[in-house]
């Protein structure tokens, strides 16, 4: 079933599609791609989480971003 979109005029949502929600707006994921957008989510979290730990054991902001770039 085609909704209106932000990125295009309209975006099909289809059975077994993953669909993410909050008050700012949804993204849906088409069933095929899933797999894919959650290894790379996955991936994304675990160089979030090595920032942290980074940042916390002194490293500053801006050798952060030279060493990871924009996360």
């Amino acid at each position: 079933m085609p909704i209106r979109g932000a990125t295009a005029r309209e975006v099909s949502v289809s059975p077994g599609d993953f669909i993410l929600a909050d008050e700012d707006g949804a993204v849906v994921v088409p069933a095929a791609l899933v797999p894919h957008v959650l290894e790379q989510a996955e991936k994304l979290t675990q160089t979030e989480v090595a920032i942290r730990s980074d940042l916390a054991a002194g490293l500053t902001l801006a050798e952060a971003l030279r060493k990871y770039g924009h996360v």
